[in-house]
């Protein structure tokens, strides 16, 4: 695998979002400094989960998409699958208005799919699940890596498939901190 700072300069490079037509709010309190996006369509942000990513996650995990994924945006949670030849990996982004929601929904699938570990160098806090998957958070959007359609161990060289998604949200969150 590479090196976090290697991985992280090779995704910001191809990574830079463009202005946003999502209605966008800046939060600022005594502890946090946030960036809301809450709106009719997906942000610049979850956008980057197909169109952006797609060209960086290939070559890191040494294995191309079938064809390049087609994602769907339904109430406020833009969906993307990786389809693989022996397998598929499901990307998303849910978009919440507010801070209480976003909590209350990442509390809700940390109960549903189990909090195995807690994801500290990501986000601003997440964790791995049961079945490998990781759910983590910036503002008030929540990325989930669903892999539980990979084989356990995927790509080239081969790796195990929890080890796949905590590599695929570290892309994503390279992304995401120059949005």
């Amino acid at each position: 695998m590479l090196s976090a700072l290697v991985l992280s300069a090779l995704v910001l490079a191809a990574c830079g979002g463009g202005p946003s037509a999502t209605p966008s709010t800046t939060t600022t309190t005594a502890a946090t400094v946030g960036h809301f996006t809450y709106g009719p369509t997906p942000s610049v942000s979850a956008l980057m989960i197909c169109h952006q990513a797609v060209g960086e996650i290939a070559p890191v995990l040494g294995v191309r998409t079938l064809h390049t994924p087609t994602a769907s945006w339904r109430d406020h949670t833009y969906t993307c699958p990786y389809r693989y030849a022996n397998g598929t990996m499901v990307l998303w982004v849910r978009e919440l208005p507010t801070l209480a929601a976003t909590s209350a929904y990442m509390a809700s699938l940390r109960h549903r799919l189990g909090d195995t570990e807690a994801l500290t160098d990501v986000g601003q806090g997440g964790f791995e699940t049961r079945g490998g998957w990781t759910v983590t958070r910036k503002d008030n959007k929540v990325l989930v890596v669903d892999v539980a359609g990979l084989p356990a161990t995927f790509g080239h060289p081969a790796t195990a498939r929890w080890e796949v998604a905590q590599t695929v949200t570290d892309l994503i969150f390279a992304c995401w901190r120059g949005d």
